[in-house]
């Protein structure tokens, strides 16, 4: 009776870890998603708002002047709508993993490219689908290294590239930016070990090549283990 106790015991604290790292991570997931909403789409509408406040007296002085306004004014909305699109997915995880990954990793591109002027390449040769947890760590991996390449490469180009086909996985992200010597820099602040670690649980493999002045090149492979 005494083992079973405290084997009870054990399963009982063990349910207990997991609801609250299962409470964390949505959490975190929600801090993440409320700060995308702060930095990309409340800053974009404060713009507008701006410019439209402006427009009429500008119009009034100078007509080009007023005509390159609307046209940011476009520009910020249609980039509103596609960061919109892409945090309503994420609020309902079914939505990611229904969309081909191929065209999710595209859109991610395109709101970096939108939101920084970065001259993204996005090149998808495939997308047969994979399972749920590859589909999702791949996602964010492909969102977390192009936000490393905004924030962190000072790159004037990025080329992106995505291959699934028979149970085998190809992204790779590389950029011509500021690179870095993995052996001095701290790659939690970059973020690299998290990425590494998503890439890990789903059996995949994740290397970053890198030299100070030669830009960066991340390179995920995944491929279906054969009992599967």
């Amino acid at each position: 009776m005494q083992t079973f106790a405290d084997q009870a015991a054990i399963v009982i604290q063990n349910a207990r870890l997991l609801a609250r790292a299962k409470h964390a991570a949505v959490m975190a997931e929600r801090n993440r998603l409320a700060s995308e909403l702060h930095d990309t789409i409340s800053q974009t509408l404060w713009s507008m708002s701006l410019i439209t406040e402006r427009l009429p007296v500008i119009w009034e002085i100078d007509q080009e002047e007023g005509r390159r306004s609307l046209s940011m004014l476009h520009q910020l909305s249609q980039n509103s709508l596609i960061e919109m699109k892409s945090l309503l997915m994420e609020l309902h995880p079914a939505s990611l993993t229904d969309a081909k990954l191929g065209n999710l990793i595209r859109q991610a591109a395109e709101i970096i490219a939108n939101r920084t002027g970065l001259d993204i390449m996005v090149r998808i040769e495939g997308q047969a689908p994979v399972p749920p947890e590859v589909h999702f760590a791949l996602y964010r991996v492909a969102q977390e290294a192009l936000n490393n390449v905004a924030l962190h490469a000072s790159a004037a180009h990025v080329e992106v590239y995505y291959k699934s086909e028979a149970g085998h996985v190809h992204l790779a992200i590389q950029d011509n930016g500021l690179g870095f010597d993995p052996s001095t820099v701290d790659l939690g602040h970059l973020g690299l070990i998290i990425m590494a670690d998503r890439i890990k649980n789903i059996g995949g493999t994740l290397e970053t090549i890198s030299q100070e002045g030669q830009g960066t090149l991340i390179k995920v492979i995944w491929t279906l283990p054969d009992d599967e």
